[in-house]
């Protein structure tokens, strides 16, 4: 018998080199039993597949995997061409704790990024952070009849109609006049420093993909045009950022306000806290005075009951007078002692009621201040993040 036939448990893999299959296959010895009428060597060895389910092969080439006979002389002889198998182990699908985890850690990376993004800007859309670039770009606008050349500039997070005010913050010294939609200042010192008087002719517009206010300037002497220079267009980029520093002023100056609120509410929340902290502290001082008068009442008591007793058996024995007016005496004492014990027991059940109160108020006065001081931090950091801000406009 030339070989020993496998079994269908077991597969070979037609055309591949036998060495490398000994690499990743494990080998069984088999003895010739008596009565085998085999010529060959009386050991015979044939591959097993090791965990033949969760091994696959990579191989496009040896794609005819059959069940045949091993041959010692096709090993030691053919030569396989076949490219070399690549064993790997086949993917398991995800388990039901692990497709949790991973949805559970992309839903938080969501929503990190969404608070991140929430921290950028305020609840009416104000940015806390500067991430614009200025530029002038060259424009014309329509002076009377005529087109004159222009200068454009952009404004951020501020409207078209709120220009006219900006634009005069900027240029404190220039006296805005609107005629439809057109804005004109007369004998202006543009850019600064400058000895010729010039008349600013500026228009508006808006590009809200950009979320910019768009201010359309030009600069005349008398009815010619300033030729545009170098020099006239850094002016107008200076312009640029003073009106875009006066919008982030004014975001600066509604959070101060708020700040100032805020900051009264916080200490409105100290003083109130302080003021059921004392009364707590106060109606517990109280509490233990009256402790202590009540447990030398109730001592007095004890003494006054004992002498009634044994002045009311003095009587008895004597029928004295004298020994009639000591019982008597004694027994005005004890009521006096008695009064002021009920008295006492009365200012204790109140004190107590206060302390009850009092109690309950510390804490939420305290959780009232913290909430008051949390906010104003949270003001406070807009505004220094709106002064940040207004740093890097440049």
């Amino acid at each position: 018998m030339a070989g020993l036939p496998l079994s269908r448990d077991y597969l070979a893999f037609n055309h591949c080199n036998s060495r490398r299959m000994k690499a990743s296959f494990g080998w069984l010895r088999r003895s010739s039993r008596p009565g085998n009428r085999s010529k060959q060597s009386s050991a015979v060895r044939w591959p097993i597949a090791a965990d033949n389910d969760h091994w696959t092969s990579s191989s496009s080439t040896c794609r005819h995997h059959i069940i045949e006979e091993y041959s010692p002389e096709r090993d030691r002889h053919e030569k396989c061409n076949a490219q070399r198998l690549t064993l790997r182990p086949v993917q398991k699908p995800l388990s039901m704790e692990q497709m949790l985890r991973y949805s559970a850690l992309f839903t938080l990376s969501i929503g990190m990024a969404a608070v991140v993004s929430a921290q950028e800007k305020l609840a009416d859309g104000t940015a806390l952070s500067w991430n614009h670039e200025l530029a002038v770009g060259l424009d014309s606008l329509k002076n009377g009849t005529v087109m004159v050349p222009a200068y454009t500039v952009q404004v951020f997070e501020t409207r078209s109609n709120q220009l006219g005010d900006l634009l005069e913050k900027a240029l404190p010294a220039a006296k805005f006049k609107k005629t439809g939609d057109v804005m004109k200042a007369e004998n202006v010192l543009f850019p600064a420093g400058n000895a010729t008087p010039a008349t600013l002719v500026a228009t508006t517009s808006e590009d809200k993909k950009a979320g910019a206010a768009m201010l359309h300037i030009a600069v005349l002497h008398g009815d010619t045009v300033v030729p545009q220079t170098p020099a006239m267009v850094s002016a107008m980029r200076d312009l640029s950022v003073r009106m875009n520093k006066a919008v982030v002023q004014e975001q600066i100056d509604a959070q101060k306000k708020k700040l100032e609120k805020s900051t009264g509410k916080t200490e409105s929340a100290v003083k109130t806290q302080d003021k059921a902290q004392g009364k707590l502290t106060k109606a517990q001082k109280e509490m233990e005075k009256i402790s202590k008068e009540k447990l030398d009442l109730q001592k007095e008591h004890n003494v006054m009951e004992k002498d009634i007793a044994l002045q009311n058996e003095r009587w008895a024995n004597s029928q004295d007078p004298k020994d009639l007016k000591k019982l008597t005496k004694a027994r005005e004492k004890i009521t006096k002692n008695e009064s002021k014990l009920a008295s006492t027991l009365k200012d204790e059940s109140k004190t107590q009621s206060d302390i009850a109160k009092y109690t309950e108020a510390v804490p939420d006065a305290t959780k009232t201040r913290e909430d008051k001081a949390s906010d104003q931090a949270d003001v406070q950091r807009n505004v220094d993040a709106l002064q940040r801000k207004l740093e890097s406009v440049r």
